[in-house]
């Protein structure tokens, strides 16, 4: 443990030559001391995986100063360090989603547009996207600030917490009793719709029980086990930790404060708390390979075939390839390519999915 705060302190004194001071200093024996703060591995660890959005523990820096949440001094930019590094793991890797059967919200297919609100390089955004791209429903999309939540204060909650995605109907995006929740109620809300009509429905001919069963499975796993794997790769080293988060900086809705924050701040915090990721989520030994073995498993599973859903993807493809797709270009994403056999199926869905059905551009 030594050499890994040795590590870290190695990243923030990086991000003080770029601007960024850290008022915090970090002992090598793993206490996070402050002039009135003092935080260990396991608090932050606990603080950033908090329901309430991860990032809630250090927020509080923020409020009240603008809409980058910058408060005066060193202390306070140093507390912006910790919040927008919880920020980023929200988006990033978030917890596994509660999900809860809910009633349906849509009638029918929308004629306008849906509207999603999401974190760019959130896993089960990525997921819900691949899905309507799949299906070609059309969406907009609202890039959710993950420090201040503004765009999407008051809107509907997922199990008491305002979490992504979130689907909202053009024109009535903030009437909660039209907005669905959770990325697998969402897609199972068009699911529904769509039924055995559709070209591309993952019923086909139709599946049987034991075969909606074995989705059913793998969509579990998914959310409860292949996310957390592809976190503590993403910042399983110090160049990958910087690597993610010079990505999620850039593609998140931050200002410039907060962005340079997380950059250089960020990634020396996620970097350390990763480590006890790993041993909350019973992930021993070397990242690659958990990694490796996921993979595996995943392809064993198709038996041979093209995809899971045979000639096409079901959404059990869909939901492995759309959290994948979160990381895609990283190292690990390219490591794993190198080291497994998913590349070709992986490839096979991409092209499956072709192009986006998102309708107002990337900014």
């Amino acid at each position: 443990m030594r050499g890994v705060w040795t590590k870290a302190v190695k990243l923030f004194h990086a991000s003080s030559r770029h601007g960024i001071r850290v008022t915090h200093n970090l002992p090598a024996l793993g206490t996070v001391q402050g002039k009135t703060t003092t935080w260990t591995l396991e608090t932050l660890t606990t603080s950033l995986e908090r329901k309430e959005g991860a990032w809630t523990g250090f927020a509080a820096a923020g409020k009240g100063k603008g809409s980058t949440g910058v408060g005066r001094g060193a202390k306070g930019l140093s507390s912006l360090v910790l919040a927008a590094a919880g920020a980023q793991y929200a988006a990033v890797q978030a917890e596994t989603e509660d999900v809860v059967p809910a009633e349906p919200v849509l009638q029918e297919i929308p004629a306008e547009p849906i509207v999603v609100y999401q974190y760019e390089v959130c896993p089960f955004c990525n997921k819900l996207r691949a899905f309507l791209d799949y299906h070609n429903i059309p969406y907009k999309v609202v890039e959710v600030n993950p420090l201040t939540k503004a765009e999407i204060k008051g809107m509907k909650k997922n199990d008491g917490k305002l979490k992504v995605p979130i689907v909202g109907l053009e024109g009535r995006e903030k009437v909660a009793s039209e907005q669905i929740v959770d990325s697998d109620n969402i897609i199972d809300e068009f699911q529904r719709l769509l039924g055995g009509d559709s070209k591309k429905s993952w019923f086909g001919g139709g599946k049987s029980k034991a075969e909606e069963e074995d989705v059913a499975r793998w969509r579990t796993w998914v959310n409860e086990r292949f996310v957390h794997i592809l976190t503590v790769n993403i910042y399983r080293s110090v160049e990958e930790s910087f690597e993610t988060f010079d990505y999620i900086s850039d593609q998140g809705n931050f200002g410039f404060f907060a962005r340079e924050a997380a950059r250089y701040g960020g990634a020396g915090i996620m970097y350390v708390v990763s480590k006890n990721i790993k041993k909350k989520r019973d992930l021993p030994g070397e990242e690659r390979a958990h990694l490796y073995e996921a993979a595996k498993l995943w392809m064993d599973g198709m038996n041979g075939m093209d995809f899971h859903g045979g000639k096409k993807p079901d959404l059990a493809d869909l939901s492995v390839y759309g959290v994948i797709r979160a990381v895609e270009g990283f190292q690990s994403f390219k490591d794993m390519l190198a080291n497994t056999n998913i590349g070709p199926w992986y490839f096979r869905v991409k092209e499956a999915i072709g192009t986006s059905a998102r309708t107002n551009p990337v900014v």
